[in-house]
Order: structure tokens, then C-alpha cells, then sequence
């Protein structure tokens, strides 16, 4: 079955029409918010579970028992791709046939992370079974028209060319651009009209990557990691906060290379913080990239370089760059 957009859907909601089951995937995470918004508005009983810490067993029993003062039973399982992952061969079947048979007027919800949906098992079923909702970012033009609503049920002023220069400020991201346009309201709310100046002092620029992406790929050795530094120091990353970082990933990368084989890896995770699968995955791939001969140079490194900036006065960004391209070559 075609994908419908989830852009639609949300436009003009009818979730009466929508099938049992609804997966949705896709690259925006901010329409799966407000997706899931007007599902809680329309089922009062809306139950989100997250896929990561959902058993078979407990998504099945919430169907079997309905509500006292519902005949619906509405689960969303966040995360989807993480319940999957963890279901046996026979309980992935059990998984698709509860599904197949899901009784009429029940709602059960799959968000994925997926940015594009596997041609196999479970997702051949489900989108045989189910509707499939794809939220996909808004185009250029269609960003800048929702921000342009947005001032407009707020009574703002904006000429298209400040609107098109806010919209490439904040990278068609609706995630960020709510909190940065929320910010700009309030600031502008007693003239009711936009300048540049306004923009430029209080909208901060969407960065493309992350400082975290940054340090992953830098603790794996990743070239990829220049480019990042590049885009964090221009947009107002302090060389400081970003070396503060990196000793203390190091640290905690050498910590775990100190207590292997000492202790369980479960009790090393405790130990160092890491609660989420992601960061333990994460983890690892850099253990396996650098020795620790490598780390504990490294740190000494790091520690020579912020004597060379606080005392010495060297420069701060092109110091740190040499550091970096030291420790990659």
C-alpha cells in the first residue's frame, strides 16, 4: 500500500478513517509530535508506551482489556523499530497475526525513527495490513508559508525577503524553529513587526550537526569531524566547551578500557552513566578505534594545550584545529 502523508493527515484529521494499525515513519520528528497530539485529543485513553522497554506481552494484554468508560483501546509505541529488534522469530509472527486481527474501532500506532521502511518482515505485513504515514520534512517553500502563519495568528509583520532569511537560518527544522520562533514573538510582541536586527539578535542559528556527533566522530577517528568543528565554531561554540568535552568522553573512554574484564560491562554502564543502548553502541566503537596508550597521551595533549591558550595566548581556534589534526593523523 502507497504511503499517505502525514502533512495531510494532520491538515485535515478524520482518524476514524484510518486503519487499525498506523505506522508512521519517516525523516521529521516534529509531525510525529503533533501527530500524536491530535490522536491524544480525539482518544482521551491515548496510552504511549516506548518500544525499548515494551514486552509482546503487555502490548497484547492492553487490548484484551478495555477501558471501563471506552469501548477504543489507543497505543502508540514509540521507538518501534527498538520493540522489533528485540521480538524471537515466533514472536514476531504472534506480533503480525495480533495485528492482522486487531478489532474494528481499536487504534494501535507504530512511530518509527526509519527514514525509509525495510522490503522486509514486519514492515511487508504492516503495510499490507495497515495505513503507512510518511512525514517527511516540509519543503523550503512550505517552511517559510508555516512560519508565516505563525506570525500572522500573532498579528506580526514580516516581509518575505526577512522571511526567507529566517527560514535559511533555521534549516527547515520545525523542531528547532518552534522554540527560536516562540522566542522571537515574545521579543517582538509590542511593536508587532519584524527587522533583521531582531533576527540577528535573538534567532541562533540551526547548527547541522551536533557537538555530540562531533565527538563521536572524533573518538572514532573520522575525519567527518572537521567539518563539524568547523560549523560549531561559527556558530558561537566556545573552543573551551568543546575541549571540556573531549576530556570528558576521554576520561570516561579510558575508565572503561581500565575496568574491562575487572568488572560486568553491566556494572561499568552504571558506573559511567550510560542508560541508553545508543550510548553504550556508541561506546564501544570507540574503544575499538583507540588503544590506551592513545587516550592517555591524548589527555596529557589536551591538558599542554590549555596551558599553551591560557598561558602562553595562543590562539584559541586555530590551537585547537592543530590539536585535533595531531590526534587524526
Amino acid at each position: 500500500m502507497a504511503s499517505k502523508s502525514l502533512v495531510k493527515i494532520i491538515k485535515s484529521p478524520d482518524l476514524d478513517k484510518l486503519k487499525e494499525v498506523i505506522l508512521v515513519y519517516g525523516k521529521e520528528e516534529f509531525l510525529k509530535l503533533q501527530f500524536l497530539q491530535i490522536v491524544k485529543k480525539s482518544y482521551k485513553n491515548l496510552n504511549i508506551l516506548w518500544g525499548d522497554e515494551l514486552e509482546l506481552e503487555k502490548l497484547i494484554s492492553l487490548f484484551s482489556s478495555n477501558s471501563l468508560f471506552s469501548s477504543k483501546t489507543v497505543v502508540a509505541v514509540k521507538n518501534f523499530e527498538e520493540f522489533i529488534k528485540k521480538l524471537k522469530k515466533d514472536e514476531l509472527k504472534r506480533f503480525l497475526d495480533f495485528c492482522i486481527k486487531l478489532s474494528k474501532g481499536n487504534k494501535l500506532i507504530l512511530v518509527s525513527k526509519l527514514e525509509k521502511l525495510p522490503s522486509k518482515e514486519p514492515y511487508k505485513t504492516l503495510q499490507n495490513a495497515g495505513d503507512v504515514l510518511v512525514s517527511t520534512p516540509l519543503t523550503e517553500k512550505g517552511f517559510a508559508i508555516s512560519l508565516k502563519k505563525k506570525f500572522i495568528s500573532e498579528n506580526i509583520e514580516i516581509s518575505d525577503e526577512l522571511l526567507v532569511y529566517l527560514a535559511n537560518l533555521l534549516k527547515n527544522d520545525l523542531f528547532y524553529a518552534k522554540q527560536e520562533i516562540e522566542k522571537l514573538i515574545l521579543y517582538v510582541k509590542d511593536k508587532n513587526k519584524i527587522t533583521k536586527e531582531d533576527i540577528d539578535r535573538i534567532i541562533y542559528p540551526k547548527v547541522e550537526e551536533s557537538i555530540f556527533n562531533f565527538i563521536h566522530k572524533f573518538f572514532t577517528k573520522d575525519i567527518e569531524c572537521l567539518k563539524i568543528l568547523k560549523a560549531l565554531l561559527d556558530t558561537g561554540y566556545h573552543p573551551f566547551e568543546i575541549q571540556s568535552l573531549i576530556l570528558y568522553q576521554g576520561n570516561k573512554l579510558l575508565l572503561y578500557k581500565t575496568l574491562k574484564g575487572r568488572k560486568s560491562e553491566k556494572q561499568i554502564f552504571l558506573e559511567l552513566g550510560l542508560k541508553f543502548p545508543f550510548q553504550i553502541k556508541q561506546l564501544k566503537e570507540q574503544d575499538k578505534k583507540l588503544s590506551k596508550e592513545e587516550l592517555i597521551n591524548l589527555i596529557k595533549d589536551l591538558y599542554m594545550l590549555e596551558i599553551e591558550q591560557k598561558v602562553f595566548y595562543k590562539d584559541i581556534n586555530k590551537s585547537l584545529e592543530s590539536f585535533i589534526l595531531k590526534f587524526l593523523f
